[in-house]
């Protein structure tokens, strides 16, 4: 693979641009450190054939935003999936990384799963990530009309504070497994550890 075909115009900056597999390899490989995928199995681990497939569900899955001169500022995922596994996602019979697998496997576009989402600290500044994350899912909702039911899961209480946003700015509702982190849950309670073995 040489490169990701571009999307339509739509999005203005926040394009999945022509990205070179020289940038991909080194965003998996800046994903894989940023959310210690190689420490936690039931992460999706981030692999060219993974982008690969997730991009044929549908092209604005996985975004990459780029500033002016080209360089990566971060992504964002939100994968179509079928309902059912909305469902059994939230009752906490599958794990993020069957999610991913299955989504690929037989595609579906009734439901979406709000992956990871990444900016880099040098772009950070207020309201980027979710100026970027909506432009997406506008489109994702625009593309697919079905798409009503939607879910994720915080691992970091940042993470369950960008969940929150994105609920009240988008208008739905983001289903999440008793494991997800709330925004005032620590990481490092033994309450969390209990719902992290819960998810294990």
């Amino acid at each position: 693979m040489e490169s990701f075909e571009k999307p339509a115009e739509n999005l203005d900056d926040s394009l999945l641009t022509t990205l070179s597999k020289e940038e991909a390899d080194g965003l998996i490989e800046y994903i894989r450190k940023a959310f210690n995928t190689d420490e936690d199995p039931n992460q999706a681990p981030p692999s060219m054939e993974q982008f690969m497939a997730i991009y044929k569900i549908d092209p604005y899955a996985l975004l990459v935003k780029k500033d002016k001169n080209g360089n990566i500022m971060g992504w964002s995922g939100i994968v179509p999936t079928r309902s059912e596994l909305a469902q059994q996602f939230v009752q906490g019979k599958i794990h993020e990384d069957r999610v991913i697998e299955k989504a690929i496997e037989n595609p579906g576009y009734d439901s979406a799963y709000f992956w990871a989402s990444y900016m880099k600290p040098e772009y950070r500044q207020k309201g980027a990530m979710l100026e970027f994350k909506k432009a997406q899912f506008k489109e994702l909702q625009k593309r697919h009309p079905e798409m009503k039911r939607f879910y994720g899961y915080a691992y970091s209480p940042e993470g369950s504070h960008l969940l929150e946003r994105y609920e009240k700015s988008f208008g739905i509702k983001i289903e999440k497994p008793d494991y997800s982190l709330k925004p005032e849950d620590n990481p490092k309670s033994p309450e969390y550890e209990a719902a992290r073995k819960l998810r294990d």
